[in-house]
Parts: C-alpha cells; sequence; structure tokens
C-alpha cells in the first residue's frame, strides 16, 4: 500500500493538484495490462418493474485486458468474468473482432460507418480531477498523484500520468506497462480475414 504522504499545500490546509491533464493517455508503441479484482457483494434484489434501457448490462464484467500496439497495428486480448474472452485487431478505421462466443466469425466493424466507438483504456478513473486531488504518495516504489472520491482511490503515476492502481468499494484495478515487441504477428484467421477486406476494398474476387 502507499506510504509516506508528501502533499503540496495552498496556505488553506488543500494541496494544490497538478495541472491537466490528470490522467494522460497511451501514445506509441506500448504493451499494456489491466487487471480487475471484483470485492464479494451483498446480493441485489430483484426490481419490481422492467430495466430502462439505461440500466441494462452491455456485457459481462472485464477482469483483464491485454494490449499491444507496434506500428499501425493494436491487439487488444480481453478476459470476461463470465470466463468468456474477446480478441480484437485495430487499423485506423477497421476493427476485426472475433469472440470466444462465436469463434467461426470474426466480425469486420468500421467505426465511422456504423458508430462503433472503442472502449477508452481508463475509463474508470475519468472521474480524476483538481477537485478530488489529495497529494502525493509513494505506491510500488513510483512517486502518485492520490485521487479519492467517495469509496474511490486512485494512484497516478507523477512521472507518466497513467494509473498504477485504482480500489473502490467493489473492485481493484491495477495497470503494468512494458515495452512493445519487436513485431505484431496477426493469427492466420485474423490475417486471412484481413486479405479478404483488402480484396473487397481494391474490387477484386474473393
Amino acid at each position: 500500500m502507499a506510504t509516506a504522504g508528501r502533499a503540496q499545500d495552498s496556505g488553506a490546509g488543500k494541496p494544490v493538484p497538478p495541472p491537466p491533464p490528470y490522467v494522460g493517455r497511451l501514445t506509441g508503441d506500448f504493451t499494456f495490462i489491466k487487471k480487475l479484482v471484483y470485492k464479494p457483494q451483498p446480493p441485489k434484489i430483484a426490481p419490481t418493474t422492467a430495466a430502462s434501457p439505461e440500466e441494462t448490462p452491455s456485457g459481462p464484467d472485464l477482469k483483464e485486458l491485454d494490449a499491444v500496439k507496434v506500428g499501425g497495428w493494436r491487439r487488444d486480448k480481453q478476459s470476461f468474468v463470465d470466463n468468456t474472452n474477446s480478441e480484437i485487431w485495430r487499423c485506423k478505421n477497421v476493427r476485426f473482432l472475433l469472440s470466444s462466443s462465436d469463434p467461426s466469425n470474426i466480425l469486420v466493424i468500421f467505426p465511422l460507418i456504423t458508430g462503433y466507438k472503442d472502449v477508452p483504456d481508463f475509463q474508470e478513473v475519468e472521474w480524476v480531477g483538481a477537485d478530488s486531488f489529495q497529494g502525493e504518495e509513494d505506491y510500488q516504489g513510483k512517486t502518485c498523484y492520490v485521487y479519492k472520491s467517495g469509496d474511490q482511490t486512485a494512484y497516478i503515476d507523477k512521472a507518466t500520468t497513467l494509473p498504477v492502481y485504482l480500489e473502490s468499494g467493489s473492485r481493484q484495478v491495477s495497470y503494468s506497462y512494458a515495452p512493445p515487441p519487436q513485431n505484431l504477428q496477426m493469427p492466420p484467421n485474423f490475417e486471412k480475414r484481413f486479405q479478404q477486406v483488402q480484396r473487397a476494398w481494391t474490387g477484386q474476387a474473393r
């Protein structure tokens, strides 16, 4: 856990937040792993009325994201709490998605046409900001900015502004970063689907 708090003081007992952006973004080539551990929660009471579309779950909770970007390609491997998984390859304005629930079908998605949006890498810390800043602490050998809101506490690496750790009443999230591999090779099934799309773009027969 964090030790040795070292918050700057504004003179009124409140630490002075760093300048924005408070949470950085992944740039260039990288390897990024996010792991989520969910805490036991009390059983939910069944609703007496039907849920609205906004309340309807969109899918199982993410358990781990393993993302690698090299050059123009990014590969995301996701695993979920219901033991399903998916693999997504991104290149500019096209996405290739394979889900373990339909392992023979690689979906091709064009975000500009379909309105599909990539899930932000750090959506769980989008609440981080000046008002939630608590100061600086050491966490796992890194000097971190600490932010708190309700039952949520986020540790953001001071040097990179990338998340290091998040804890709330319902989950713990850890983040790790590493240099990318020299090459990022598509599996044969994805390569075949990519070639099909390329031929379709150029008007060639399959």
